[in-house]
């Protein structure tokens, strides 16, 4: 899907900034194409500039956004056609992996366990539970691996169609939660992967029955605004409130930094999210086929040769993190209606991957 040219705009230089810091190179605005190189170590600022460049176009698919963080640090970040630093993307499904973020606080905070059947915290739905023995067997963990057993379909039709199990749902002006539960079992609990987005807003429920606020209160005050970052709105539904499954918009640079707290949590170098939770995310727990595997709501798959976790969105909205280079990648784009054997992000991933190796800077 091509862009379309805007012709008063051509000539136009987006930002060309000077610094009092010797720290910080900006670039220029070069046809709908401006960047920023910060001169932070991690990558060598010609190699990284050359990255950028090999971007534009739609060699990757119609790419809006990017930011790379090495070492904590933001080393670049780019934007292409109208986009800036400032404005907001829709993340789509990355909404998820948020969603897992604030259920480990709510573990943490000991309201739930992982291992608890969620029929414990849903009594208004003891009907549905008592009348299949294998729905009253699902436990936390299964929603937040995708194996709850029910019956659902989302990626076939795509989501382009109206009739797409996920599009049906939107349209639903009923209890998403309950429409979810009553679909009928495929498998017994945590025996396959299924990607179920209607599945989440049980998980959502039940948090918010836990912690008695709404979703994106709780994710507002105990996430983002400990982390320093902020959606910039988050849709809402007249019947079933905020969705579990998407709808969020975020600055890519905030996603970046989203992606950062979860490496410090990790290495200890921050307590913002429980270790222990991340931990979890780290480790593979269910194969969701070709080679890529699932846990606590974020992707596992080897890339360029590492190990890399990844949160995903429709669209090709990406948040990567290479935990053995220190590496955060972000990226938002607009490939809805485009298929690639292998996502453009992913592709430019491999390439920074290749370029932090063969020109790292210290």
């Amino acid at each position: 899907m091509k862009r379309k040219p805007t012709i008063s705009i051509l000539s136009i230089t987006f930002f060309l900034a000077i610094t009092a810091t010797t720290s910080t190179l900006f670039g220029r605005t070069d046809s709908l194409f401006n960047y920023r190189l910060y001169g932070q170590p991690g990558i060598q600022q010609d190699s990284l500039l050359s990255l950028f460049k090999g971007t534009r176009g739609n060699t990757y698919g119609e790419i809006n956004g990017m930011a790379i963080m090495v070492n904590g640090k933001l080393i670049g970040e780019s934007y292409y056609g109208l986009y800036s630093s400032e404005t907001p993307f829709p993340i789509n499904s990355v909404t998820k992996s948020i969603i897992s973020l604030a259920c480990g606080v709510c573990v943490e905070q000991g309201r739930i366990k992982t291992t608890d059947l969620i029929s414990k915290y849903l009594p208004e739905y003891d009907s549905i539970f008592a009348a299949n023995p294998l729905k009253a067997k699902i436990r936390i963990s299964d929603l937040l691996n995708q194996t709850t057993g029910l019956s659902w379909d989302e990626w076939f039709p795509n989501y382009t169609y109206s009739y797409n199990s996920l599009n049906r749902l939107k349209n639903t002006k009923s209890d998403w939660a309950k429409l979810a539960l009553e679909q009928p079992m495929a498998t017994a609990p945590g025996v396959r992967f299924n990607y179920n987005s209607a599945s989440l807003e049980l998980l959502k429920k039940i948090m918010e029955h836990v912690t008695k606020t709404p979703i994106d209160s709780f994710i507002y005050k105990n996430l983002f605004d400990t982390i320093g970052i902020k959606a910039n709105s988050w849709a809402k539904y007249p019947i079933n409130g905020t969705p579990s499954w998407g709808g969020m918009t975020m600055k890519v640079k905030d996603i970046a930094k989203l992606g950062q707290a979860i490496l410090n949590s990790e290495t200890g170098k921050s307590k913002i999210l429980p270790k222990s939770w991340i931990d979890h995310i780290y480790t593979p727990k269910v194969n969701a086929g070709n080679e890529v595997f699932y846990s606590y709501l974020f992707w596992h798959k080897e890339i360029a040769g590492r190990q890399v976790i990844f949160a995903a969105g429709l669209g090709d909205q990406f948040l990567y993190i290479v935990p053995s280079l220190n590496l955060v990648f972000a990226i938002a784009s607009s490939n809805y209606y485009t298929t690639f054997p292998i996502p453009g992000p992913e592709l430019i991933l491999q390439r920074i991957i290749q370029t932090i190796e063969q020109n790292p800077s210290n």
